[in-house]
């Protein structure tokens, strides 16, 4: 299995992968070449002319194993090696900033300069990402994009056994169900592949016509549902969802501070060094690409996240750094009080129905999930 040793040599993009490929696992994994920090490029100059092109250079941290998402620059379109002495000093003067120093200590990390390279042919025309549900684990999550096209798609993946049946919702590309359970087998083999930390559901990112790995770390501990009843007076406003949610509360929730912004207001969103827990509610936006929290801006102590996103595409990125960073995470939120329904991605954080929720109780079984106001 991957140990913390060799996280802390290479970074987990750079040692999963070399991991993968010295043990021959029976996946697609691109034409790859690394060099770490303090190496020479010329040293891997062979192997990057050897390589199709164009290639991606992506910098390997330590800190990006349960962290660092969308923080550390990745490079794509490489043809030339002046090209790539280019890229890797960007991705190296990148790490150097204040702004990650400060992210690295907002979750709690050991800052280091030290930023690997994986250097990769590419080339896929879709990418993607997939996770096992941590509580319903027979619901594999896979969410895709056509790199042509900035739209977000998604297959709701229920495999048991031998058998597999997936519902494809996505009306705009010619995904076939070989694609899928192609992608199915590669994470099933990456499960049983003795490399990987399986007491955690592992995030998955792929590439797709061709198949291809492209990188896993883990997301969030195994934990079974426990399927309490959650019990909602009559007349009550709550904020609740239709997706599976993500962590499991004690029986009577978690009371929290709940902190409603506007998510293209996330540019000025920093708790700074405010360390009291609480819960953040994202609304007004759709798509997990309209909303981005600058690298050094801090999220403190974030207990409970409720998304904006819809349920196709809430694993990327933008929106999984809130996930990885809370215990509990609801997705597709909405406001209902008796029949009426408001998704909170139409809702502003001015709109009176958040008033309520300033401080709240969240609930989750891992089946289902629910914020109530603390009077209710």
């Amino acid at each position: 299995m991957i140990t913390q040793d060799l996280i802390n040599r290479g970074g987990s993009k750079l040692e999963i992968t070399r991991a993968l490929l010295e043990a021959e696992v029976d996946i697609p994994i691109p034409r790859s070449a690394w060099k770490y920090f303090g190496q020479s490029l010329d040293s891997i100059k062979a192997e990057f002319e050897a390589m199709r092109k164009p290639v991606i250079v992506r910098g390997s941290h330590p800190n990006d194993y349960h962290g660092f998402i969308d923080v550390v620059p990745t490079r794509k379109n490489v043809y030339t090696f002046s090209e790539l002495e280019k890229k890797v000093r960007e991705i190296e003067d990148a790490v150097a900033s204040d702004a990650v120093r400060l992210h690295s200590e907002d979750w709690g990390q050991s800052y280091t300069l030290e930023v690997h390279i994986l250097i990769q042919e590419q080339g896929s025309h879709f990418t993607g990402v997939m996770i096992r549900h941590p509580h319903v684990t027979e619901r594999l999550m896979i969410q895709y994009q056509d790199c042509s096209r900035p739209r977000y798609m998604q297959v709701n993946a229920s495999v048991t056994g031998s058998r597999e049946e997936f519902f494809i919702l996505d009306f705009l590309t010619d995904i076939e169900d070989r694609d899928i359970s192609a992608l199915i087998e590669m994470y099933e083999k990456l499960e049983k592949s003795g490399i990987l930390d399986m007491s955690y559901s592992q995030q998955v990112e792929f590439g797709l016509r061709p198949l291809m790995f492209y990188q896993a770390r883990p997301f969030m501990l195994f934990q079974p549902a426990r399927e309490f009843r959650v019990e909602i007076p009559e007349q009550v406003p709550h904020i609740e969802t239709t997706e599976f949610p993500y962590g499991v509360t004690p029986e009577h929730g978690t009371e929290l501070e709940f902190v409603v912004i506007d998510a293209d207001g996330l540019a000025q969103f920093d708790r700074g060094t405010n360390t009291n827990p609480y819960g953040l509610i994202l609304v007004n936006k759709h798509f997990a690409t309209d909303f981005k929290i600058p690298v050094g801006n801090r999220l403190g102590n974030l207990i409970a996240f409720c998304s904006p996103c819809g349920g196709h595409q809430f694993l990327y990125h933008n929106n999984y750094r809130f996930m990885k960073k809370a215990q509990y995470s609801m997705i597709e939120g909405a406001v209902v009080l008796g029949d009426n329904w408001q998704q909170i991605s139409d809702l502003n954080s001015g709109n009176k129905l958040f008033d309520q929720f300033r401080r709240g109780r969240i609930l989750s079984d891992g089946f289902e999930n629910v914020i109530l106001p603390t009077n209710s």
